[in-house]
């Protein structure tokens, strides 16, 4: 797609980065029962915080989940195509492993809890005004359709 990128196939029978993939059926129901257990409490602690940073953190680390887990359940594996990679001077190359939309809602969030944790100042000033500005332009998009969402992130 281009020199840095491209859409490949890539089963991953293992966890994450291949773990367990010497043993997929253990692997594909070890993971299928964690992740289940997981976006269970995800959802308990999203109905206990609403809104906020981790009221986004958490959605986008189930959802990532819950896909996996579907790919699991349905191929026995996870369906891996997006590969980031760059050429070095002598031709070789180096790239990240393949990954999918679902492995990057889990990062996302998981990067803003972390980032919540280290700096909540810094990051209540930046993403906060900046999410509900968007939300306020949805409002405005949609408000002849009579629809409307309140502000995800209260000050």
């Amino acid at each position: 797609v281009a020199f840095f990128f491209d859409l490949v196939l890539s089963w991953n029978t293992g966890i994450s980065f291949g773990l367990l993939a010497g043993n997929p059926e253990m692997g594909r129901w070890l993971f299928v029962g964690v992740a289940a257990a997981i976006v269970v409490f995800l959802l308990l602690w999203l109905a206990r915080v609403g809104r906020g940073i981790l009221g986004l953190a958490i959605p986008l680390i189930a959802g990532g989940a819950v896909g996996n887990v579907i790919d699991r359940v349905r191929f026995g594996a996870v369906v891996d195509f997006l590969y980031f990679h760059v050429r070095t001077r002598s031709g070789n190359e180096a790239g990240f492993p393949a990954f999918n939309v679902a492995d990057s809602g889990i990062c996302i969030g998981v990067g803003l809890m972390f980032l919540l944790g280290i700096c909540p100042q810094l990051v209540m000033k930046l993403i906060n005004p900046t999410v509900n500005g968007l939300v306020e332009r949805l409002n405005l998009l949609l408000f002849a359709g009579g629809l409307k969402f309140g502000p995800l992130f209260s000050q």
